[in-house]
Order: C-alpha cells, then structure tokens, then sequence
C-alpha cells in the first residue's frame, strides 16, 4: 500500500485521464534521494490508486515502467533501446539518434494508433544526466511521442536532471516538473 504523495498522484493522474490541449505530456517529478519518486511512479499504474484519484480506472491505458539505473551503458543509444523495448515489447537495441528512433516508431505505428494510451514511466533518469546532449536528445524524442502519439511521458530524478534541463528551458521539449518535498 502506498501512502502520501496524495496531490501528486491526482495531479498526474488527472493528466493521464483528463487529456485536453493545454495537458502536459511530458512530466517530471524530481526531489533528494529516498523521498519517494520511484514509489510515486509505480504507484500510476495501481489500478486502486485510478480510481481513488479518478472515480475510474483508466481503461485503454497502458503502464510501461523503464528503470535507467540498471542500464549499463547510459548513454543516450543504450537508454533510447531501453526505453524502445519497453515500449514495443522487443529486446533492446541500440539507437544511435532521433532519427533512428523516428523511424522504428513509424514502423510501429499501428501499435502506436491502436487507441490505446501508453503511459512511460522512466525512472532514475539522473542515470544518463552527465551529459547536457544526451539529456537534450531524450528529452526531444519524448517530447516527439507525445506529440505525435497518444503518449504521456512521466520521468522520476533527483534535482541533477532538472539543472541540466534548465540549460533549454523554454523549449517545447522542457518537462512540467513536480517537485516531491
């Protein structure tokens, strides 16, 4: 059972159920060490936790949780593999850039069209925060998704990932932040 974070988790739950134009896609909650993002995350997917937030579960929607700590190489072709198999159930793979990563979703676009909403939950992304491009490049082909795809994007990092992002603050691919006290 998971207890707190009671505002948040209607906040991000309300985004992922309630989609309108002005909805953000790509999110992130950040704050220190054990404070409770990865449970915060895991906790989304708990169909209870749905419908205490909602009144509902949320039908035709799909939780795919990605941990980058476990990813051994985090740079930004080993994270984009993780992040592709989760999302369409392959083994991983290396992709060496957005373009690539354009290209296998163009593939997968019937999967991606089903009318099913996918939720990515990515987690410990200060794995892949030592450097600015590889955070910049993944924040763009997230930001890609969920424009283009009935895609909404949660990331969970301590503050490192949020400094680094402020670099292009102001860009379309700068995440909505939620900040866990």
């Amino acid at each position: 059972m998971f207890f707190g974070r009671c505002n948040e988790r209607s906040r991000v739950l309300y985004n992922i159920a309630e989609p309108t134009s002005s909805s953000k896609r790509l999110l992130a909650n950040h704050g220190d060490h054990r404070i409770g993002r990865t449970s915060l995350l895991q906790a989304l997917a708990d169909k209870d936790i749905q419908v205490q937030h909602t009144g509902r579960e949320l039908d035709n929607t799909t939780f795919e949780y990605v941990d980058l700590r476990f990813t051994e190489n985090p740079s930004y072709p080993a994270v984009m593999g993780s992040v592709t198999s989760a999302l369409f159930k392959k083994d991983s793979l290396d992709i060496d850039g957005l373009s690539q990563f354009v290209q296998i979703c163009t593939k997968q676009n019937e999967y991606l069209n089903s009318g099913v909403r996918i939720v990515l939950l990515i987690d410990e992304f200060d794995a892949c925060t030592g450097d600015v491009q590889v955070v910049k490049s993944l924040l763009l082909a997230f930001y890609f998704l969920t424009q283009n795809y009935d895609i909404v994007v949660i990331i969970g990092s301590r503050d490192s990932v949020l400094e680094t992002a402020t670099k292009f603050k102001g860009s379309p691919a700068y995440p909505e932040t939620i900040q866990l006290l």
